[in-house]
This record gives structure tokens, sequence and C-alpha cells, in this order.
């Protein structure tokens, strides 16, 4: 399921405007001359900020934490999103 699927099928509580998308420098992801890399993370960076409204702030921030924790990558950010979505989905599927 892609990221925007589980964003869509989760409910948003409270002000989801509240935290913006990070504007991570790909110069520091990612080594001069790395193409693939900028390419790579230039994606996630698209994927995530179509989506990024959408997904609760909770997600966002624990997410956020998290990936920042290793590195500023938006690779590393939508992985995170989208194991944290499904999470949800599973919980969510469970309780009914």
């Amino acid at each position: 399921m892609t990221l925007l699927a589980l964003a869509i099928a989760m409910p948003v509580a409270g002000d989801a405007s509240a935290q913006e998308l990070p504007g991570w420098s790909l110069s520091q992801t990612c080594k001069a001359g790395d193409d693939s890399c900028r390419r790579f993370e230039l994606k996630a960076r698209g994927e995530v900020s179509g989506v990024w409204e959408t997904l609760p702030p909770d997600a966002r921030s624990t997410c956020l934490a998290q990936t920042e924790k290793v590195e500023k990558s938006y690779r590393l950010l939508i992985h995170c999103l989208a194991n944290e979505m499904q999470r949800r989905v599973r919980l969510g599927s469970r309780q009914r």
C-alpha cells in the first residue's frame, strides 16, 4: 500500500498544518557528485510533500524525530511514515 493510500485511510485529528515539511539540504545528505542519491532524495521529498498535510501530526512528529536522529533524509522519513501508517491501519483493523 502506498503512503498516499495509507494517509487517506487514516483520519487526521488535530491541526494538520501545525508542522511544516522540513527543508533539509540535499548537500548534507548526499555526497558531492552522487547524482543517484540526489534523485532518490528528490523523489522521496516529492512523495512526502504530496501527502504531508494529510498525515496525523503525531505521526509526522514521531518520524521527524526518529529520522533526524539518524540522518536528515527524505528516504528515511518516507519509510518511517509508511511503517507508522501501516502500523496504525493494522491496529485499527484489530479494534473493529
